[in-house]
């Protein structure tokens, strides 16, 4: 007597049934690829927000770097209105120049630092003033901070973003909490560097560079900052 494998009276292992395979390899793998779906598709959203966050930074300090010879500039289209300037030697006293030529050596840190969003900000110092109008038209959802940074002819506008905006479930499966980003760009302008080369030169062939100077050079810089207050003061 034969048996079919569809007999039904043949007896079958439970051992050896394949019955219901298809179901428990399907909870088993089914998780790990919902898992792995999931951490990609939160992966995208974060890079994807990281990179608007530093093209926020990027814009934001390109912006203040481009429009610093003119605080009057429209902070979107960079156009000066006809017949509006900063103070004539705002170079000389709000921009730090005379601080970064007669204290060689001296604090290299930030010489204006404003919190951003600028909510409406004003500020009195110019060059605090310029980063506001600059780079505070940053998203509302990002929050840090815009510097300001001079080193005798180098200057430099640098702009931190972060934000917090991050789906839960997202922040729970990357582990990562918050983004952030950073961006600078220099500050260009050929009025003040030939303006200052020719000052240097002036300095250097009057004063010369040894410590016997030292007192002179001091002197020079409290008539220069008395005459820039004084000019300032007419204005």
């Amino acid at each position: 007597m034969t048996c079919s494998i569809t007999d039904p009276n043949r007896p079958v292992s439970l051992v050896r049934s394949e019955s219901g395979s298809f179901t428990v390899e399907s909870s088993v793998v089914f998780p790990a690829v919902c898992l792995a779906v999931l951490a990609l598709l939160f992966g995208a959203m974060i890079i994807h927000e990281r990179a608007l966050l530093y093209h926020s930074a990027s814009a934001a300090s390109e912006r203040a770097a481009f429009r610093w010879d003119n605080s009057h500039r429209d902070p979107a289209t960079g156009i000066a209105p006809t017949g509006s300037y900063d103070p004539l030697y705002w170079r000389l006293t709000d921009d730090r120049l005379l601080q970064s030529i007669f204290n060689l050596g001296g604090n290299a840190a930030e010489d204006a630092i404003v919190e951003l969003p600028a909510n409406g900000d004003r500020r009195e110092d110019l060059a605090a003033s310029k980063l506001l109008n600059g780079a505070g038209r940053v998203p509302g959802k990002y929050g840090g901070q815009a510097s300001y940074r001079r080193q005798l002819l180098l200057k430099r506008v640098s702009v931190d973003l972060e934000t917090f905006d991050i789906p839960a479930g997202a922040a729970r499966l990357t582990g990562i909490a918050g983004i952030s980003a950073s961006a600078a760009a220099p500050v260009s302008d050929p009025v003040e560097l030939i303006r200052t080369v020719d000052l240097a030169r002036y300095y250097a062939g009057r004063f010369g560079v040894s410590t016997g100077g030292a007192e002179q050079r001091t002197k020079a810089g409290d008539i220069l900052r008395r005459q820039a207050g004084k000019e300032r003061g007419r204005e």
